[in-house]
């Protein structure tokens, strides 16, 4: 087992992460259709980075311990790290969710330099995009157990699924 194990894994989580990020964002160009998109992407996408790092981290190094103790045949071991891992990414996936309310969430993009059109345009992405992160977590860490046992279609074809379901569902409850 070589460190390139899952460059493979990283490289299509980016692009997996990179295309729903970019699917959202044409859907919000169309929905605003003016020159805040920019402002509200560019601040809101700062936190989700954020975020996605380290929540991929976590995944990441789930993924290599796990592999380690099936290397060994700890069978144990692996479910344990698999179920401290989700009940870390469930603490760690709820931190942003202060940003919901509307005192914190407006101080903050406007900590971040939003003006206050900006930051009112920033808590209505924000009200949907930030419950869905401890879903997001526990599908990195899903396709981090699979990985990890050699598996890497089903991670590809989960990945596949959530993004073609999150195609057709984005518009129905963005423009509604």
């Amino acid at each position: 087992v070589g460190p390139s194990l899952g460059a493979d894994s990283v490289r299509r989580g980016v692009t997996s992460a990179v295309v729903g990020i970019s699917i959202v964002a044409v859907f919000m160009l169309i929905y605003y259709m003016a020159a805040g998109l920019a402002a509200v992407v560019a601040l809101v996408l700062n936190a989700i980075f954020v975020m996605f790092a380290i929540l991929n981290g976590m995944a990441v190094g789930c993924t290599a311990l796990m592999s380690r103790f099936l290397g060994e045949n700890s069978f144990d071991h692996a479910q344990d790290t698999a179920r401290s891992g989700c009940i870390l990414l469930l603490l760690l996936s709820l931190l942003p969710l202060p940003l919901l309310y509307t005192s914190w969430g407006e101080r903050f993009f406007a900590f971040l330099g939003g003006d206050p059109s900006v930051v009112a345009l920033c808590g209505e992405y924000v009200l949907w995009l930030l419950p869905s992160i401890p879903f997001m977590a526990f599908t990195l860490l899903g396709e981090s157990a699979f990985r990890c046992q050699g598996n890497t279609m089903i991670p590809l074809y989960s990945m596949i699924l959530g993004n073609g379901i999150n195609m057709l569902l984005d518009p129905l409850f963005i423009f509604t």
